[in-house]
């Protein structure tokens, strides 16, 4: 259910707050990103990915990372 509601947090903004280009940032995966895997039939676990929305200097910024 959080996953849910980060995806409609992200939906909502992305449809209203302007799209900017975005300064590097870097910052360490830990236990504030959220996450999960997709799954594909027949195959096991497909991709593993963790994210997080954060604000960076009044920007929000859209972290993640991911693998298969």
């Amino acid at each position: 259910m959080r996953f849910r509601t980060v995806a409609a947090a992200f939906l909502a903004l992305s449809l209203v707050a302007p799209a900017m280009a975005a300064g590097e940032c870097q910052m360490p995966v830990d236990q504030r990103f959220g996450g999960g895997s997709l799954t594909f039939p027949g195959y096991g676990k497909g991709y593993v990915y963790r994210m997080l929305l954060s604000d960076q200097q009044g920007q929000i910024a859209v972290c993640g990372a991911g693998y298969f």
